[in-house]
């Protein structure tokens, strides 16, 4: 059920269409320490039109352990959106140091002329004290669809991908949920 306010009421009530919706999430962390782009957690099993946006939502982590900027990207169904080696997504520095991220991506309905108009918004900050590690906006956003336009099919599969760019740093992924909106 979700809460909503009918137009011209003063009042809210619960109904049982209208909201956000969670199509489906992963609760497990998955990690890597690889140089090459993968898949590190995925949810399968959905069936979102193209009608209909999406909202994906994820934590990240990455270790200390060498100065590398681990990266990120997102795969839906077989079509990599971002995620090859110039069209990764970075919210973390390149410092040697313990790292957390929390990432939110919007894909609008996947129509024609559009395909390319997904954005992410992330922020990630320093362990130890909390310093926010992208300072500007222009640095918390970004593009989604660098490598191919958004499938026009109905989303089956949601895959985070990413890259920790050396063998002693993590690259870590946890609670992905994945949320539909209202058409």
């Amino acid at each position: 059920q979700v809460l909503r306010v009918n137009a011209g009421a003063t009042d809210v009530e619960w109904g049982s269409a209208g909201g956000f919706a969670l199509a489906g999430s992963n609760l497990v962390e998955a990690s890597n320490t690889v140089s090459v782009s993968a898949d590190l957690i995925s949810v399968t099993g959905l069936n979102i039109p193209a009608a209909t946006p999406i909202i994906i939502e994820f934590v990240m982590r990455k270790t200390s352990g060498a100065a590398v900027q681990p990266a990120f990207g997102l795969k839906l169904n077989a079509t990599v959106l971002a995620g090859s080696a110039t069209t990764e997504l970075v919210c973390f520095s390149a410092t040697d140091r313990a790292e957390v991220a929390f990432v939110r991506m919007y894909i609008p309905p996947r129509v024609t002329n559009y395909l390319r108009a997904a954005i992410a918004y992330h922020t990630a900050v320093v362990v130890s004290d909390g310093t926010i590690v992208s300072a500007t906006l222009s640095q918390n956003r970004d593009s989604i669809a660098k490598d191919a336009d958004a499938p026009t099919a109905a989303i089956t599969d949601v895959v985070i991908r990413g890259r920790s760019n050396s063998a002693s740093v993590t690259l870590a992924v946890d609670e992905l949920k994945v949320y539909t909106m209202p058409v």
